[in-house]
């Protein structure tokens, strides 16, 4: 017998955060996230061919980044078991403890095995040295000098000291060097297939350090050179088997959050983009060689949809390997399989393995088994012809998630995605509340409208500098199509987070169509938000078409703050206090406004330590608190009755 969904699902919810595959064995290693008290732990489990997936590590700690030693013996993982910031650990896997690799000072970020297995490769936190400009002066404890933009980053605070930089670490022994200095700071590496050299990827120095390239380094801190300029954003270098060439994702601006793939000839050094322009692929150590080195394996966003592709590095032809009405997260490949984490709207995330083909998919974890007997809604992939205020149509894709039938028509919640420049997520964790209440009745739209990426570069780009004039009629046009459809009662509620938020904004303070609204993390004011966002300084004047002071009639119009005292729907806001995307004065702003106008019902949440995942991958009791309210909201000011649960 089935049941309606509920906020204490939240804390059930088991995610599949990182797998890492053998090359010597159709092994895979995977990390499997729960909630624990209030806060989160994860296990790592083993699974292969025809191999029953088990359980390596308890669980009882944080355990993440698995790793394979090259002759497939032991694992390598990063572990706060002890305390602290996490460290190196390995555990052999014909049993026994694991042993503490690492011991560096301030922990370890990220880390990668040496071909040889003889040494890791690790980035981690370092004291560097104090701008020119300040050295030698007295100096008060805890004063900040800062002299660089970015100085700050969402989810980490203040990035003055420590940097990360490159330390290769003995397996062995544990013994540390630090291979690269200096004030920059190193993001992503990777070995040559010889062992001789490392990739990597860093910061710039000078007033602008938020361009990233790539260099190079042999392993003893030598012959140090830069390998790209012209890409301003470079991500996860992948040398070839061959060592003739390496891959990367990377955006050509620095405030374009659309990645695409490219390619570096190491004996040329020739840097060229691999693939079409449309080509968007999904950044995050999902790249993949083939081992003839003739191909590169992604998981690439097309239309809405996150889908595992094969990349021909020559003639840069695509073709989609796994595909479906789904996000594919997570890829590793094994000499006979490929193995990815997929997750949809009415399934939960799990992992699945197919041959290199595509062909005979088949699910491997069995994670979060209380999903199956909660309530299932009719989900649909759906296209809509708009009309738009430039005298064209548009064909939009929208996710619609009705209620199980029989139903009579219910509300309709329109739910904003963030970006603009990104699409609907389907993880269960950024949108918990859709399963409460479809399960109750409602109706759910979420739709990619103008200016979501995935979908070419002109449908995308059309939305820079047009923020809410072109999207926001867009959204309500599916709305009113669904109600001559009888998919919802008329009644209209909105939610947003971060670009979503600024949305739910400006349809509260723009528009009387809705009839309670939820914003969260938004943007509220352009202007502020350019010069208090950790990455406001460049993407702000991407998107916007220029600075404050050269867009300054776009920056006023399309701020909601601007429309707030005119507002009279229902405003909720949710914010986390430690946000340094959209700082929490957008929110207060916002709030100020609208309370100060006293024409709109408002009420501002504030989260301590909250950074702007905080609805996503923050502390439980918040993630529970925010959904409730969320659910509340909604149902109070839509006139529904009795509360949720």
């Amino acid at each position: 017998m089935t049941r309606p969904f509920s906020i204490d699902d939240i804390s059930r919810y088991e995610r599949i955060t990182d797998v890492a595959a053998c090359r010597v064995s159709d092994r895979i290693a995977y990390c499997v996230e729960s909630v624990h008290g209030d806060t989160y732990c994860s296990a790592i489990w083993i699974a292969g061919d025809e191999e029953t997936p088990w359980q390596l590590t308890a669980g009882t700690a944080l355990e993440t980044a698995p790793q394979w030693a090259p002759d497939g013996g032991s694992l390598a993982f990063l572990s706060d078991r002890h305390g602290g910031a996490p460290q190196i650990y390995s555990v052999p896997l014909r049993g026994g403890e694991a042993r503490q690799v690492s011991r560096l000072p301030h922990g370890v970020q990220s880390f990668m095995w040496s071909p040889d297995g003889a040494s890791l490769l690790a980035v981690a936190l370092t004291e560097v040295a104090p701008p020119e400009a300040t050295r030698g002066k007295r100096r008060a404890e805890g004063v900040h000098v800062v002299t660089e933009v970015p100085y700050k980053l969402d989810g980490a605070g203040f990035t003055l000291n420590p940097r990360a930089h490159l330390f290769v670490v003995e397996a062995a022994t544990g013994e540390h060097r630090q291979v690269t200095h200096g004030r920059y700071e190193v993001r992503h590496a990777a070995w040559s297939p010889d062992g001789q050299t490392v990739y990597y990827t860093r910061t710039r120095e000078g007033r602008l350090t938020h361009r990233t390239d790539i260099w190079a380094v042999r392993q003893d801190g030598s012959d140090m050179r830069q390998l790209t300029e012209q890409v301003a954003i470079v991500q996860d270098p992948q040398p070839s088997p061959d060592g003739r060439c390496l891959v990367f994702a990377g955006s050509e601006s620095a405030g374009d959050s659309q990645t695409r793939l490219w390619r570096v000839d190491l004996q040329s050094a020739q840097v060229n983009a691999l693939g079409g322009e449309d080509l968007e692929i999904v950044s995050g150590k999902s790249l993949s060689w083939a081992e003839g080195s003739d191909a590169v394996y992604v998981i690439a966003a097309r239309n809405g949809l996150q889908e595992v592709a094969r990349i021909d590095v020559v003639s840069g032809a695509y073709q989609t390997l796994v595909a479906g009405q789904r996000h594919v997260s997570a890829m590793a490949m094994t000499q006979d399989r490929l193995y990815f984490c997929a997750t949809s709207i009415a399934e939960p995330e799990q992992l699945y393995a197919c041959l290199h083909s595509g062909e005979h998919e088949q699910q491997v974890s069995a994670t979060n088994g209380w999903w199956y007997e909660r309530t299932r809604p009719d989900v649909r992939y759906e296209s809509f012809v708009v009309q738009t205020d430039e005298g064209r149509e548009d064909t939009v894709w929208a996710w619609v998630i009705r209620p199980p039938q029989p139903c009579p028509a219910g509300p309709l919640l329109l739910d904003f995605h963030g970006g603009p420049a990104s699409y609907v997520l389907l993880a269960y964790a950024s949108h918990p509340y859709w399963n409460i209440l479809w399960s109750h009745g409602w109706t759910i739209v979420a739709v990619n409208a103008v200016g979501s990426s995935s979908f070419g570069r002109t449908f995308c780009d059309r939305l820079r500098g047009r923020w809410g004039e072109l999207d926001l009629p867009q959204h309500l046009a599916v709305a009113d199509a669904l109600h001559e459809q009888g998919a919802h009662n008329g009644a209209i509620a909105a939610a947003g987070k971060s670009y979503g938020g600024y949305l739910s904004a400006s349809a509260a303070c723009t528009t009387d169509r809705l009839k309670a609204v939820v914003v969260s993390a938004p943007v509220a004011d352009l202007r502020s938000h350019f010069g208090t966002s950790d990455s406001g300084p460049y993407a702000d004047p991407y998107a916007l078409g220029g600075s404050p002071w050269e867009a300054v009639h776009t920056y006023d119009t399309l701020s909601p703050i601007y429309h707030a005292p005119r507002a009279t729907t229902p405003v909720l806001l949710l914010q986390g206090m430690d946000d340094e995307r959209c700082p929490r004065g957008q929110s207060e702003q916002l709030f100020a406004t609208l309370a100060r106008s006293d024409a709109a019902p408002a009420e501002l949440v504030l989260y301590p330590g909250g950074g702007h995942h905080f609805f996503e991958s923050g502390r439980p009791s918040y993630r529970e608190d925010a959904a409730a309210r969320v659910v509340d909201w909604l149902t109070r000011w839509l006139g529904l009755g009795g509360a949720i649960e």
